[in-house]
């Protein structure tokens, strides 16, 4: 368990990027492209715990190559761009008023 002192966990979307993920892995695409992209640490730490606890003791998921927080995904005016170097990446989104191109 993460003992990140974050307020930003939100279990319901945690729990959707991760089934997203073993869908993916269903569908056959290779653990070590996939990526999952958040904004806040404490959501980070939440989807490592519910990776660990669904998936990377069965060998048909594992893990995905990367569990990162973006920061900059929180910022309204610096755009996000997501690194070039893993080709599916899975950002958790939520409904908002302001529209994010993820580029």
């Amino acid at each position: 368990m993460c003992d990140v002192c974050d307020v930003r966990r939100r279990t319901g979307e945690a729990e959707y990027v991760v089934t997203v993920f073993q869908y993916m892995r269903l569908l056959g695409y290779p653990a070590k492209k996939i990526s999952i992209i958040t904004s806040y640490r404490g959501q980070k730490c939440l989807i490592r715990d519910i990776i660990n606890a669904r998936c990377a003791n069965n060998p048909l998921f594992g893990k995905p190559a990367k569990v990162k927080s973006a920061p900059t995904l929180t910022v309204p005016h610096r755009p996000f761009h997501p690194p070039r170097f893993y080709p599916q990446q899975l950002p958790p989104v939520r409904r908002t008023r302001v529209s994010v191109a993820l580029v």
